[in-house]
Formats: structure tokens, C-alpha cells, sequence
């Protein structure tokens, strides 16, 4: 028998980045097929017609950004 690997293939299952990102628009309809994702990373909104795997200008929003850090920080006077 012979193993065939694929390097960089289509992963299978995967979801889309657009989900944790905190650039992009979700739309959700009561159907599965009804969704739509909008990128505001520009100043108009983009649609984003495939699964994103990768992207230069994600920001993930699960984590806090600098400016949240910032707002919450304590300022200490020595």
C-alpha cells in the first residue's frame, strides 16, 4: 500500500479565522447555509466568499488588545 502525503493540502473540518477575528462582521441566518462574513479591516466592508485559513490583518478578539490593556491598567504614583 502507498501513503500519498499532501504538503499545504485543504484541511478537512477546519473553520473559517474570520471567527475569532476581531476585524470581521458575522451575519447569521436560522439556516447553516445562511452566513455571510464582512472584513472592516479596510474602511469599506469587504465579503469574504471562502473559508479563511490565513490572513495578514488578523486580530484575534479573544485576546485583549494594547489600547484594552491599557484602559484597564493601574496607574501607580510612586
Amino acid at each position: 500500500m502507498v501513503t500519498i502525503k499532501v504538503k499545504d493540502g485543504t484541511p478537512q473540518g477546519a473553520e473559517t479565522l474570520c471567527g475569532t477575528c476581531r476585524w470581521a462582521h458575522i451575519v447569521k441566518g436560522f439556516r447553516a447555509s445562511e452566513k455571510e462574513i464582512f472584513c472592516r479591516y479596510l474602511a469599506d466592508d469587504r465579503l469574504v466568499r471562502f473559508p479563511v485559513s490565513q490572513c495578514n490583518s488578523y486580530d484575534d478578539r479573544r485576546i485583549p488588545s494594547k489600547r484594552d490593556m491599557e484602559q484597564i491598567a493601574w496607574i501607580l504614583l510612586t
